[in-house]
């Protein structure tokens, strides 16, 4: 159709008198506040198609067969039907987020009822609202899978409601037409007639006796006749087609040339007509019978994706939303005359005016006001946009922004692909009607009710999430990385359990808490992107690279790593490895001469403990002043309690020697830390991803040449228990998948070097070197130059000095200590960052500290998408495989560790498992079990176990029929650690979900699962006591955050007297308990306002004592 004219110009009002944004911090729940959103927060979808494709794709055709996914899911179902003996019987609970949402392509409000409407996940079911909109509930559908992917919801003219499925506007990122191969795939259209609450699948969309299953598991969008029941209209992936009979038969629209082709939108007038969209073409039909179609795009448009509005109040204005080739705006089309001629009302073209961004073909939607045909609404990336005539031209205004609070009354989340007026909206003929407008987008369902001047999220209970990965804290919070959503925080607080914070933004990937400080979280986002945060969800979730790092890859960009960017985070109670240390001094206490009663408490509560304590008068030398002093020799076989550097855990010391007063010992520290993470080329380890000082040195482990340790982009990692043995995986699109190991990470610490004669002098005028020039003369510092690593080492230093390093390479420095106790001829220098040395360029040569790096196995055509190590035992690694049209899943390996040679160490485990894509496991560690034979695998149809993997065929059971469903389950996790007490340190783990498994959904939210939950451990004294005593106190929890219970036995019956002391003396709390009879006691207080540290709690009855350490955290 002919182009008649061209509006003179398209107006961008910004102007403060049109729109206003009010940015106002709200506080929230647990001292939250609203993160500052930046452009990294938001760089689209095609980094997410992209990673999603190697995941699902045949790697060597790069789409998806139907038929291998038919065949799939016939093979879940018979396994369904055939439960196993040997099944787990896994029971799951529902974690949230109760208060995210997810991608939300189909809303529909029920014309019947004005509260009730209908909203549907791309990957987690069909909801419904009986409260419009402000609480949701999930629906269960009648036929194979619960878990649709809902795309589209309709209401014919009786009240019946039709249900499509599977996605067709998700394109490779690769610019490639084949919408099958990562998009979420539907299963048929549903239906509920009126008067019924069941939805049932038509079985003329989805049977064996046609091709219904190739046509209709891409339902992009379904329309109703406005008076005939019985008229639907489906966009499918071959073309239009149309039923007459309700859905029991359908039949194709448009027979001619192209009508076979993929239809993405069909949109029906209130007088019948119909305009549909297929491969690039618009057609319009007064009737929508069939070959009742003419062409009528306008002229010279070219579109992937042509998104249609008819305007409620007038059928013959119709509106168009058209994409051009780089997913931008084309342009945006008006039609008064049904299609005759179209008018240009938005150009494409200009930065200022792009509501699409650069993804038009996955997010595009356009609506019409129903009172005012000349008014539109567009949907795209980032801001909504309101488009009204002036004179002879459009004005387009902006009315949400994707950055701010979703308590501003101007948010709407990104990514928007449907907006739906209630049916009952305010016209000039319905003046008692409401102004309600939803919009479904990527964060869930918004709602309007002033005619979307303002908005509010309405995602309560309506959890649709995609999480990429999951974590679990050592409490029982968990986390977890989502498509387009953050990363998500469920802390067990908030209005319910499963309310969610978002403490990084974009599309989070691999993330972690710590054990050693439970404050501490990690975050990722895309392509690199890795942040911590010291408290939690009330800080900002920042980077910590150092700059050889930030200088070599272009964080958060294309091509630094992987978009879902792997990390795992190792830690230790017990390193004994360690080459950290800190000092302890045997302090004085000193007290005013006056404060003699508060220093015999104190005296009294160490003497409780330690075998030889004084208090005796003394006089400080700096002031010649007289002070009471509380004072403790030590003796060879007695306990000290030191803290560690990372969060001051408890460090108990049995001293070798005595310890005086005055004087100091250093003690080993013992608790350690590593994180790794994988880029583009390389796997970077940090020992100090716990230190907040400053950003963490990291080193990479592999710098060879060789071209079989050239690595590609780095997609899994997992560390052993004992902190030896890296395993990873890369993965590049011609070769496919290889798992690498590298081994000895627990001796790479430390470094010899001797100097030669070749040793090249420089002069460094400061302290700090800032910059190696042609200007440096001779002095008193010697380059010492290594491969391409150059060392700076001061001659005239002393042991224990500081002097600086620069690495060539990556031009970075390092505080470095050196020990000349050898001589300059052969210095040993001591990194206090723990730095971690390669195996091919370390230069030393006994070889202890060199990390090796192996090639285990290649998986070629194939992507790994899992790497899980035995908690138990170093050797035994389990392997999942993605890839749909392949074979054997998933892998496993028995000697890891040790193994030497590069082929034939994994063996098939896939056994009676369905052929689909396995995208995590793990092995089960349960209480009491010996081998851990039991393993959980998360499939794209759910999660599945076996009893036992290393049977020669293994039997693997359905553990989704408890809590769960046939969802992606992308990652699993495990709380590994034992609860409570850590005897090894005589420290409190700070655990108390032991056993406890997590799963991340892509679609379904984060579950868990508690039958593997491990006993609570009770431990002995473990503290620094002494001495017998016929009293004791102690406290638990140890360590405490809030209440304190305090246990306590009394040998005779007396009143009490209970005092807590810091490691100063003095006294933070005290209590007198009278009349207490001999036996067991239990009292508590609130020690919440007790700041983090050690404190001693001593009890007092008569002349007898009794005294105990504790730890607020």
């Amino acid at each position: 159709m002919k182009i008649k004219h061209l509006i003179l110009s398209v107006v961008v009002l910004f102007s403060a008198s049109f729109f206003v944004f009010t940015t106002g911090n709200s506080k929230i729940t647990r001292h939250y506040y609203p993160k500052v959103k930046t452009d990294n927060d938001l760089k689209g979808i095609h980094g997410a198609m992209e990673w999603l494709k190697m995941q699902k794709v045949d790697l060597e055709t790069k789409t998806i067969d139907m038929n291998d996914v038919l065949r799939a899911e016939k093979q879940v179902m018979a396994l369904r039907r055939s439960p196993s003996a040997k099944s787990l019987g896994l029971e799951w609970i529902e974690m949230g987020p109760d208060n995210v949402g997810g991608r939300t392509r189909a809303i529909l409000v029920d014309k019947n009822n004005p509260n009730l409407v209908y909203s549907g996940g791309v990957a987690g079911g069909l909801w419904k609202s009986v409260t419009g909109g402000t609480s949701w509930e999930r629906i269960n559908v009648d036929g194979s899978f619960n878990n649709l992917a809902i795309t589209s919801i309709c209401q014919a003219a009786n009240g019946d409601i039709y249900v499509g499925t599977g996605e067709s506007a998700f394109t490779g990122a690769d610019g490639d037409n084949d919408f099958t191969t990562n998009g979420m795939r539907g299963q048929g259209i549903w239906k509920k007639p009126a008067g019924s609450d069941a939805f049932t699948r038509l079985n003329s969309t989805w049977n064996d006796l046609d091709d219904s299953y190739t046509i209709f598991y891409e339902v992009s969008r379904l329309a109703a006749h406005p008076t005939n029941p019985n008229r639907i209209y489906a966009a499918t992936r071959k073309g239009l087609k149309i039923s007459n009979d309700g859905g029991a038969t359908w039949v194709t629209g448009i027979t001619g040339a192209y009508g076979g082709n993929r239809a993405k939108d069909v949109k029906v007038a209130s007088d019948g007509g119909v305009v549909v969209n297929i491969a690039q073409r618009l057609y319009y039909s007064p009737t929508g019978d069939v070959d009742s179609y003419t062409i009528i795009t306008p002229d010279g448009l070219t579109s992937e994706r042509i998104e249609i509005a008819i305007a409620p109040s007038d059928p013959n204005y119709i509106y168009i939303q058209a994409v051009a080739s780089d997913g931008s705006l084309a342009g945006i089309y008006k039609s008064t005359d049904k299609g005759l001629n179209w008018t240009i009302i938005g150009i494409g073209g200009f930065e200022s005016f792009n509501p699409l961004g650069n993804q038009g073909t996955y997010d595009n939607t356009i609506a019409v006001f129903p009172d005012d045909k000349d008014r539109v609404i567009l949907g795209g990336q980032y801001s909504l946009w309101i488009g009204t005539i002036s004179g002879s031209s459009y004005g387009w205004v902006p009315i949400t922004m994707w950055y701010l609070s979703e308590l501003n009354p101007n948010y709407v989340h990104a990514d928007h692909h449907t907006i739906v007026f209630h049916p009952d909206y305010k016209t000039a003929s319905n003046p008692d009607g409401n102004q309600i407008v939803y919009i479904g987008s990527d964060g869930g369902v918004s709602k309007s009710t002033d005619g979307a001047v303002s908005f509010q999220v309405m995602n309560k209970k309506y959890n649709v999430t995609q999480f990429y990965t999951v974590a679990c804290s050592p409490t029982g919070m968990a986390m977890g990385g989502t498509q387009d959503n953050g990363t998500q925080f469920l802390y067990l607080g908030g209005n319910t359990l499963q309310n969610s914070l978002e403490v990084k933004g974009g599309d989070g990937g691999f993330c972690a808490f710590s054990v050693l400080n439970p404050n501490v979280l990690f975050a990722t986002t895309y392509y690199g992107d890795l942040g911590r945060s010291g408290a939690l969800e009330n800080d900002d979730c920042l980077n910590f690279y150092s700059t050889n790092i930030t200088t070599k890859y272009p964080i958060g960009e294309a091509g630094a790593a992987s978009f879902v960017t792997p990390i795992d985070l190792w830690e230790s109670f017990n390193d004994v490895n360690s080459r950290d240390s800190i000092t302890f001094k045997n302090n004085v206490v000193l007290f005013e001469l006056e404060n003699d009663d508060e220093a015999h408490s104190y005296y009294d509560s160490l003497d409780a403990i330690y075998s030889e304590v004084y208090l005796d008068t003394v006089t400080d030398p700096e002031n010649d002043k007289d002070y009471l002093g509380v004072m403790v020799y030590y003796h060879t076989g007695e306990r000290i309690v030191a803290r560690s550097v990372i969060n001051g855990r408890i460090l108990n010391y049995t001293l070798t020697s005595p310890l005086d007063p005055g004087e100091e010992i250093i003690i080993q520290d013992k608790y350690q830390a590593m994180m790794a993470v994988g880029l583009s080329d390389n796997v970077w380890v940090t020992r100090r991803p716990l230190d907040f000082s400053g950003n963490s040195p990291w080193y990479p482990i592999n710098n060879t040449d060789d071209p079989e340790y050239e690595l590609n982009m780095i997609t899994n990692l997992a560390w052993t228990t004992d902190g030896d043995i890296l395993y990873f995986s890369d993965f590049s699109w011609s070769g496919g998948s290889r798992v690498f190991r590298c081994k000895n990470f627990s001796q790479a610490r430390t470094y010899n070097i001797t100097l030669t004669d070749t040793t090249t002098v420089y002069v460094i005028d400061e302290t700090e070197i800032e910059a190696i020039d042609s200007t440096l003369e001779d002095s008193t510092y010697i380059g010492i130059q290594i491969d391409t690593v150059g060392f700076l080492v001061d001659t005239a230093a002393e042991p224990d000095d500081t002097v600086w390093d620069i690495e060539i390479n990556y031009l970075y420095s390092y505080i470095w200590e050196i020990d000349t106790t050898f001589g300059y001829d052969t210095t040993y220098i001591y990194d206090p960052n723990n730095v971690l040395f390669n195996s091919i360029d370390a230069d030393d040569e006994d070889g202890n500290c060199v990390l090796e790096i192996d090639l285990i196995g290649t998986f070629g055509g194939r992507t790994v998408t899992g790497l899980n190590v035995d908690p138990n035992n170093p050797e035994r690694l389990l392997v999942t495989l993605g890839n749909f049209g392949s074979s054997e899943f998933v892998q496993y390996c028995g000697n890891a560790a040790s193994t030497t040679t590069t082929t034939g160490n994994f063996v098939s485990k896939q056994g009676n498992l369905p052929e689909m894509p396995v995208y995590d496991g793990i092995f089960i560690l349960e209480s009491g079990a010996g081998t851990l034979n039991k393993v959980l695998i998360g499939t794209e149809y759910g999660v599945y176990a076996t009893n036992d993997i290393s049977a020669g065929s293994v039997e693997w059971s359905d553990e989704n029929a408890s809590g769960m469903e046939n969802v992606p389950v992308f990652q699993i996790v495990q709380q590994t650690w034992a609860n409570g007490w850590y005897d090894e340190v005589g420290e409190q783990s700070g655990v108390t979900n032991g056993g406890f498994i997590y799963i991340g959904t892509h679609g379904r939210g984060i579950f868990r699962c508690e039958k593997y939950a491990m006993p609570v451990s009770v431990p002995e004294n473990n503290f620094a006591e002494n001495k017998v005593v016929k009293e004791s106190v102690q406290i638990y929890p140890n360590p405490v955050s809030d209440i304190a219970n305090v246990s306590y036995q009394l040998a005779a019956k007396g009143n009490v007297n209970i005092k807590v002391y810091d490691l100063n003396g003095r006294i933070m709390k005290s209590f007198t308990l009278e009349n207490k009879n001999a036996g067991k006691h239990l009292y508590s207080f609130d020690a919440s306002d007790l700041r983090s540290g050690t404190y001693i709690i001593s009890l007092t009855r008569g002349d007898s004592k009794a005294a105990s350490r504790f730890v607020v955290y």
